[in-house]
Order: structure tokens, then sequence, then C-alpha cells
């Protein structure tokens, strides 16, 4: 196969369509994202938020592999951060030291409903992620007629 083929193959692979079976998913990956913005608002951190909302309605309409893996991307690296926050502090205050997330009754329920709601869309974006798009008429994955 020529480098010019496998190009191909890789650009309808990632901005192809995409069969996605839970498009509403994508909906509610959007509304963390835009909590977060309007936590920030006063700050100017809501315009940050604004591409990551952009991109998950794209993808309720139009879903590709580029964009769930953008997605999934942003969504894994925060339930991360949230995650390595919540053991820090949890520690923090074994220790008997100040937490930094855990500071009141108001902050504590928000960031752990937040938590939960990262942590849940996150793997709700990897088990739901898109497949490629059967050829009706051939029966054959999209892309594969470059053989």
């Amino acid at each position: 196969m020529s480098l010019k083929t496998n190009l191909l193959r890789l650009l309808r692979f990632l901005f192809g369509r995409c069969e996605q079976n839970s498009r509403w998913f994508y909906l509610v990956t959007a509304i963390p994202l835009i909590f977060s913005g309007l936590m920030g608002w006063e700050y100017g951190a809501f315009w940050p938020y604004i591409i990551p909302v952009l991109l998950c309605i794209v993808h309720f309409f139009y879903s590709t592999m580029f964009v769930w893996f953008i997605i999934f991307s942003l969504y894994f690296v925060w339930a991360v951060a949230y995650t390595y926050g919540v053991v820090n502090d949890l520690f923090a205050v074994i220790k008997g030291l100040q937490p930094g997330i855990f500071l009141g009754d108001y902050d504590t329920i928000v960031f752990t409903i937040l938590f939960i709601a990262v942590v849940s869309i996150t793997f709700g974006l990897f088990k739901l992620r898109p497949s490629k798009r059967k050829r009706k008429e051939t029966g054959k994955l999209m892309g594969s007629d470059l053989d």
C-alpha cells in the first residue's frame, strides 16, 4: 500500500462519520463544562470552555473518532487531576493540615458532585466510543474499498 492510501485511510478513520449509539450522552458531557465555565465567569474563565462545549455539540450531530478522542482526552485528564486533588486533600486532612478542596460544606458538596460527574462521564465516554459505520450495499467498513 502506498503512503497516499494509508493517509487517506487515516483521514477517513479520524474524520469520517461514525455510528454513535448514545448520541444524547455528548449533550450530557457539555453540562459539567458549562457549569465549570459559569463558576469562573467573573474571572474570565468561561471562554476557554466554549470550544469543548462546541465539540460536544458537534459530536452530537456528526460523530467522528477525532472529536471523540479530544473529548475523551479532556475528560480523562480532568478526572485524573480531580482524583489527584481528592487524594492529596484527604491525606492533608489525615495529617491535620489545612485542606485545599474540602474547605467548607458548600465547597465539599459542589466539588464532590463535580468529581462524581467527571469520573462517571469519563467512564461513559470510554464505554460509548463510536464505531465505524458499515456500508449498506457492500457490508464493508468505510475505507476498506481502498484495498
